[in-house]
């Protein structure tokens, strides 16, 4: 069938949107209508089932005692503990519901939602790391989010494979590394960004296989340089002493030099390696991947954000090892295919439709909770003739009494589920980093707000007061309650006072870092104000005489010199 394209408004923002023919292709492949949504709209709208970095206190149904969650104890989601979830303890069929033809599906499974018990967080097959959510596989970590394979790191978000780090964001197979975002095979690199491949390297920018060089930018296969200036073995020792790691004050000098080169040198339109007819940002070892952010070997991916090794998708949010046919998800895969509009559904699943927390699953509909199950709708098991009749009538009873939100935006069968269903507030999930709001926004929207509680952490050492080098550090400094520099004020959950573990200290002082001065939670706001929006803009190259044009995240009102492809490859490497 050949399709042609058309422009839609958005149901949400009103704006106009594109559907094209290929879009088409895949939503007839998978017998689903076409989003009513916005691309960046249908992203928010997943955003809001994702709580990545927040962790609380909440009670256990089943023990009543207080234990780490990523639910706060006010929600009224109900929670087990991880290893009594997991567990033959408990039934989830138990919660089964026939269905009632009479009220919206939504409604119906919004009910069901809040009766069956979800994991209090996840965090599979990990060693003394309780103090991290949404991860598996880790050794000796502290508050550590989004990432496979990590030990002895702290402060870590978004990452696979890293080691002996700490204050890093989108990171991965790198070893003893600090307050560093989107860097891959790295060993010994500190204050550095978009970078691969070095080692003993400081204050850095966009960087592939460098060692021995600070306050660098653009440079590939050099060694001993400073400032993008070429020095002697010797020499270059002598200025990295005087140029005073450890310091403060040094630091802010170095940065401030540093943030001046940014802006000479230019920089690709998009960041990607090895990949394949793709639009977006952040696109690694890919190809056919449109329109998508933070793609690791995706394949026909399209509207997609954090993906890896996930093909033939649309509109997924965390998607890992998928086997093809995934339409509006956040956090499924893991060998599953076939599987929409979902939420934490993984491993092994198969043809599973509008179903959270699921495993080892096939053939459900509007189910939560089950594990090894197959043909149950909203947690009730049929034959498998009674699932595919029942399936099909409530398909289309979902077209005829549709959820109307409190803005009248209609929600039929084919739309994610209403960002009011989240169990999360609106400002404790990556919505809020990508698609900020402030409370009366999202309470006008009829959203979740949480009020954040004022912190008790009274500090015990005012941040000017901060010794400046980091050797003049004593041991006992970890005893202090040091006060945020932010305080309060930068509306990101500041903890306003922090503390400094021995570990942390000891990598310091060995590495030469100057103490950080603020909390963990305002440095993660910090590094990831360094990434690029999920929003393309059509622009040219700047590089004179070039008349190639293309799509990027960096907006025309921005600072940076942009190339093209082909003009950064001859002028940068």
């Amino acid at each position: 069938m050949e399709y042609k394209s058309e422009n839609r408004i958005c149901q949400n923002c009103k704006n106009d949107f594109t559907i094209e023919p290929d879009d088409f292709s895949f939503y007839g492949k998978i017998k689903v209508p076409a989003p009513t949504f916005c691309s960046e709209c249908r992203a928010q709208r997943r955003m809001v089932w994702r709580n990545e970095h927040n962790l609380f206190r909440k009670s256990d149904e089943s023990s009543q005692e207080l234990i780490f969650s990523g639910f706060p104890e006010e929600s009224d989601i109900k929670i087990y503990n991880n290893e009594y979830w997991w567990s033959d303890k408990w039934d989830p069929l138990d919660y089964g519901k026939e269905y009632d033809f009479s009220r919206s599906f939504f409604d119906q499974f919004r009910d069901l939602l809040y009766e069956v018990p979800l994991p209090a967080r996840v965090n599979l097959r990990a060693v003394n790391s309780d103090y991290s959510n949404n991860v598996s596989d880790l050794k000796n970590c502290y508050l550590c989010f989004n990432g496979i394979g990590g030990e002895d790191c702290l402060y870590g978000i978004h990452f696979n494979k890293m080691r002996n780090s700490i204050n890093f964001s989108t990171c991965s197979t790198s070893e003893e590394c600090c307050n560093v975002f989107n860097i891959t095979d790295c060993y010994q690199t500190f204050m550095t960004d978009d970078s691969a491949s070095c080692v003993d390297v400081y204050y850095s920018f966009d960087c592939r296989n460098c060692q021995n060089c600070i306050g660098c930018v653009g440079l590939r296969n050099k060694n001993n340089y400073i400032f993008n200036e070429k020095y002697g073995k010797e020499e270059y020792l002598i200025k990295k002493k005087e140029i005073g790691l450890g310091s403060y004050i040094s630091e802010k000098n170095i940065l401030s030099k540093l943030n001046s080169l940014m802006l000479k040198y230019p920089r690709k339109y998009m960041h990607t390696m090895k990949s394949v007819d793709v639009t977006g940002d952040y696109i690694f070892g890919s190809k056919n991947v449109k329109n998508s952010f933070t793609s690791y070997h995706g394949y026909d991916v399209k509207y997609s954000q954090d993906v890896r090794n996930t093909k033939d998708a649309y509109d997924v949010l965390v998607a890992n090892f998928t086997e093809g046919q995934f339409y509006e998800n956040a956090i499924c895969g893991l060998q599953s295919s076939q599987v929409k509009f979902s939420v934490e559904c993984y491993p092994a699943c198969m043809n599973l439709t509008y179903c959270a927390f699921c495993s080892g699953c096939s053939n459900l509909f509007g189910c939560i909770g089950l594990r090894n199950k197959q043909y149950c709708i909203f947690n009730k098991q049929y034959s498998k003739e009674g699932y595919i009749e029942k399936v099909e009538q409530i398909i289309n009873q979902m077209n005829k009494i549709p959820f109307k939100d409190n803005r009248n935006i209609i929600y039929t069968y084919g739309e994610f589920f209403p960002i009011e269903f989240s169990p999360f507030a609106y400002n404790d999930t990556i919505a809020q980093e990508y698609f900020s709001l402030t409370k009366s926004q999202v309470e006008s929207l009829g959203y979740k707000w949480r009020e954040t509680q004022k912190k008790n952490n009274k500090p015990t050492i005012l941040n000017a007061d901060i010794p400046d080098y980091i050797n003049d550090t004593p041991d006992n400094f970890v005893e202090e309650i040091i006060e945020c520099k932010d305080n309060e004020t930068c509306g990101h959950n500041c903890s306003k006072g922090f503390k400094i573990t021995q570990q942390e200290l000891a990598f310091y002082k060995k590495n030469l870092i100057p103490l950080p001065r603020k909390c963990p939670n305002c440095r993660h706001y910090d590094r990831i104000s360094l990434r690029n929006p999920l929003k393309l803009w059509h622009r040219k190259c700047m590089k004179e005489g070039c008349n190639n044009e293309f799509e990027t995240s960096y907006s025309p009102d921005r600072e940076e010199i942009v190339y093209c492809e082909s003009c950064y490859q001859r002028e940068v490497i």
